[in-house]
């Protein structure tokens, strides 16, 4: 990437679908930028996608986005993840 001018890449999470997967994400991410020579910037991005155990209740949009709000974002808050807020 270097070799191409590339000195920063956002790396978005949200394809874990529940607070821990999403923080192993984050975290992964995280330690990728502080090896590197590259600069990561891990960024959550929830709620592009319903977890499978959802659709099949009622309210299921609005109990995913409670739970991304509730257990996967306040969980990255917690973390330290800055682009999470």
């Amino acid at each position: 990437m270097l070799r191409h001018g590339v000195t920063t890449a956002e790396v978005k999470s949200g394809y874990g679908l529940d607070a821990a997967t999403e923080l192993r994400l984050l975290n992964l991410a995280a330690r990728l930028g502080a090896e590197g020579p590259v600069e990561i910037v891990p960024t959550f991005l929830g709620a592009h996608a319903i977890a499978p155990e959802f659709p099949r209740r009622e309210d299921a949009a609005r109990a995913y986005v409670d739970s991304v709000i509730e257990e996967q974002f306040a969980a990255g808050s917690r973390a330290g993840h800055r682009n999470v807020m």
